[in-house]
C-alpha cells in the first residue's frame, strides 16, 4: 500500500466528487479515496488532516467555479439567451446541490480550516444569488416571468428542475431541452 504516485488537486477533487455521489458523506473515508486514486493514505494526509478539510476545500472550489460561470452569463443579451446559458451552467453542475448538502453534516467545531471553509461557503451561497436576481429581474421586466412569484421560489424551481431523474436515459441535450420546456411552459397543453 505504499504507493507514491503523484496526483493533482483536480484528480483528488474529481475522485472526491465521484465517491461522495456514489457512497455519500458517511461512507467516504480517506482510505477509500486513497484506494481510488491508487495512492497511500499518507500521501493524502500530507495535504489534509481529515476528510472534512478535504471535502470543504472541494466544496469551496466547486462553488467558486460555479459562481464564476454564473458571472460569465451575458446579462446584456435578451432573457431567452440568458436562460439558455443559465440552464446549461446549472445542468453542467447538477450534482453540486447534493454535494453541498453534506456541509450540514460537517462538524463546524473542527479545525480552523474547516470553520473558514464553511464560512466561505455561506458567503458564496449568498453571492451566487446576485447574478441570478439580475436574471430574474430582467425576465420579469420583459414579461417572460410571472412577477407575482417571489424570486427565491422561481430560482428554487429552476434549480430543483435539474434534479428530476432521467429515467428515460435521454441524452443530456434532449433532457435539458425537455426540462427547459417544462420550466417555460409548465405541464399545460
Amino acid at each position: 500500500m505504499g504507493r507514491n504516485r503523484k496526483f493533482s488537486t483536480t484528480e483528488m477533487f474529481n475522485a472526491t466528487e465521484k465517491l461522495l455521489l456514489k457512497i455519500g458523506y458517511e461512507g467516504f473515508t480517506m482510505g477509500i479515496l486513497a484506494e481510488d486514486l491508487d495512492v497511500s493514505r499518507a500521501a493524502l494526509y500530507k495535504y489534509y488532516t481529515n476528510k472534512d478539510e478535504l471535502i470543504t476545500d472541494f466544496m469551496v472550489q466547486n462553488m467558486k467555479d460555479f459562481i464564476e460561470r454564473l458571472q460569465g452569463i451575458n446579462f446584456t443579451g435578451d432573457f431567452d439567451r440568458q436562460f439558455d446559458q443559465l440552464m446549461e451552467i446549472i445542468f453542467d453542475n447538477k450534482d453540486l446541490h447534493q454535494v453541498l448538502s453534506y456541509a450540514q453534516m460537517i462538524n463546524n467545531q473542527g479545525s480552523h480550516r474547516i470553520q473558514e471553509n464553511l464560512r466561505v461557503l455561506e458567503i458564496y451561497h449568498k453571492e451566487m444569488y446576485k447574478p441570478l436576481l439580475t436574471f430574474i429581474e430582467q425576465g420579469k421586466a420583459e414579461g417572460k416571468l410571472n412577477d407575482q412569484i417571489p424570486p427565491s421560489i422561481l430560482l428554487g424551481f429552476i434549480f430543483q428542475s435539474i434534479s428530476i431523474p432521467n429515467h428515460l436515459q435521454m441524452g443530456d441535450k434532449d433532457f435539458l431541452h425537455v426540462v427547459k420546456q417544462l420550466i417555460c411552459n409548465g405541464i399545460s397543453k
